[in-house]
């Protein structure tokens, strides 16, 4: 007797789950404060849903949308309805007293009913106009709905159905395993060097399939004999990744040249044909694509005062953030100074970026800018680019903001690994008095696949209103930036130093992160 009570109470708490009514939520009472006024023979209402936005209807008259306020409305009874598309229209029957403002907030309850879901096979996702359904029985919207199941291997399918407000409805789904299919191979950069760090160093091989199975991914040189070969994983998922580093079976590495790949899929259905499912594409180790860290100052890549005449390989991004306190030789405080800034490796021979200033200790400084870099030219041992920069703003005793103006030219000797090289350009110092003056830098740096070393230096005249006289101050800056193990994450430590007649002026430690993609 007692397991048939048992039996009966579950079944009716299974009849209560899903009851037409179970997913009714009831709405909660409005908010209302009243606050004397002055206004006789009249009330006032404020009115506040949430959300807002809400159709209000006084008395069947329409008056806008909440949030809203009304004045001169006659002491009594009125009936106030609030509508919004998607949520439960609200009815109030309000008694207004003249000499009276009635604030009344109102929470507006989504119509909503429940959707039942079965799907095979079971671990199928089930997405309701986009969202995925946390399980085969959940709240949703009311009205018309596109539920869909998808699953890796079989072929999606959809449908719709109607939710009624504060009832259930159902859906069920039988999906049909999907053909195997096979995409062109895709490659997110076509040259590579495997001295790079991390991900800036391999090939990343991409493509896509449509139901299970695994392949096998063989590298071979240029005269087709195989170097490398890569299993890759049973299929779980459409994308599929390989990355391969460079290096052949024996983990050695391989000289630069083109690399043909050849995939080979093999689906799980056996009716389907491997030889059907074969695909190629080529990839090229090139030791001259140097993706080593790098500085950003004054919205230009390069050293902290010299513009380099280089830039990234095509499809880099960097991502910098500098911070840089300042000494006086006493001890004191000259400010501390910030940058944040990207930098970009256009097609062709452009590099762009865009690069922020400011001073936490001086509000009203602070500049917002951005730089070009030209290639000129790119020939070992020679190179040359022309630049320019500009910015809102200005901030003139951080040499790391990018100036109100600026354009020139940067020559070096050897190569992105090691270098030498002057540039002069001229600069407008501040807006509110346009003068240019010229400066002249110079640097030197070598790179690796994971490390910079540089020193740069600049020195500047006069305003040329008066001629080119050199201004007696000289600045100068060391600084070495190391990729963080494997990632293309770099710190970067630098101590930069300026002089004046009087000897050292100003001591600027700074340290700072970049990430490259």
């Amino acid at each position: 007797m007692v397991k048939l009570l048992r039996r009966v109470l579950a079944l009716g708490a299974v009849l209560l789950s899903t009851a037409p009514g179970f997913a009714y939520t009831p709405d909660p009472p409005p908010l209302i404060e009243v606050l004397d006024t002055q206004e006789a023979g009249s009330a006032s209402l404020i009115l506040e849903t949430v959300p807002s936005g809400a159709d209000i209807y006084l008395d069947r008259t329409f008056l806008g949308r909440t949030p809203q306020e009304q004045r001169g409305i006659l002491p009594g009874i009125h009936v106030l309805r609030l509508e919004l598309a998607g949520y439960r229209s609200r009815e109030l029957v309000l008694d207004l007293a003249e000499k009276r403002t009635y604030t009344v907030r109102v929470t507006l309850i989504p119509r909503t009913g429940r959707l039942s879901v079965s799907v095979t096979p079971p671990d199928a996702r089930v997405l309701v106009d986009g969202t995925e359904l946390p399980g085969p029985l959940a709240e949703v919207p009311a009205g018309l709905r596109v539920v869909r199941a998808v699953r890796f291997g079989y072929l999606e399918a959809s449908q719709s159905v109607f939710v009624p407000e504060d009832g259930i409805a159902s859906a069920d789904f039988i999906l049909a395993p999907a053909p195997f299919t096979l995409s062109d191979l895709r490659l997110r950069r076509p040259s590579f060097n495997p001295a790079n760090a991390g991900p800036l160093g391999t090939a990343e091989i991409r493509f896509t399939v449509t139901s299970f199975g695994r392949a096998d991914l063989e590298v071979r040189d240029e005269r087709g004999t195989g170097v490398a070969r890569i299993p890759v994983p049973p299929f779980s998922a459409p994308l599929q990744t390989v990355v391969w580093d460079g290096r052949d079976a024996g983990g050695r590495p391989l000289p630069d040249g083109e690399y043909s790949l050849e995939l080979r899929a093999y689906p799980e259905d056996p009716a389907a044909d491997p030889a059907a499912f074969v695909r190629s594409g080529t990839v090229r180790i090139d030791s001259t694509l140097l993706v080593a860290p790098r500085g950003l100052s004054g919205g230009l890549s390069g050293l902290g005062l010299f513009p380099d005449p280089f830039r990234d390989p095509d499809r880099l991004l960097r991502f910098h953030g500098a911070v840089r306190p300042s000494f006086r030789p006493d001890g004191t405080s000259a400010g501390t100074d910030m940058t944040l800034g990207f930098l970009a490796s256009l097609g062709g021979s452009v590099e762009a970026s865009v690069q922020g200033s400011f001073d936490p200790g001086a509000p009203e400084s602070g500049s917002l800018g951005a730089g070009f870099k030209l290639i000129l030219a790119r020939t070992d041992p020679f190179h040359a680019a022309a630049f320019a920069a500009a910015a809102l703003g200005s901030d003139p005793g951080n040499p790391s903001a990018v100036p109100p103006a600026r354009a020139g030219i940067s020559l070096a000797l050897g190569s992105p690994r090691t270098f030498g090289g002057l540039s002069v350009e001229l600069e407008i110092p501040v807006w509110e008095d346009p003068v240019p003056v010229l400066a002249f830098r110079a640097g030197a740096a070598r790179s690796g696949g994971r490390f910079a070393v540089g020193v740069s230096a600049e020195a500047r005249t006069e305003a040329l209103s008066g001629g080119p006289t050199l201004d007696g101050t000289v600045r100068a800056a060391l600084e070495a930036r190391a990729y963080l193990a494997d990632l293309p994450l770099a710190l970067g430590l630098s101590l930069g130093a300026e002089f004046d007649a009087g000897g050292l002026a100003v001591l600027r430690p700074g340290l700072d992160l970049s990430l490259t993609f």
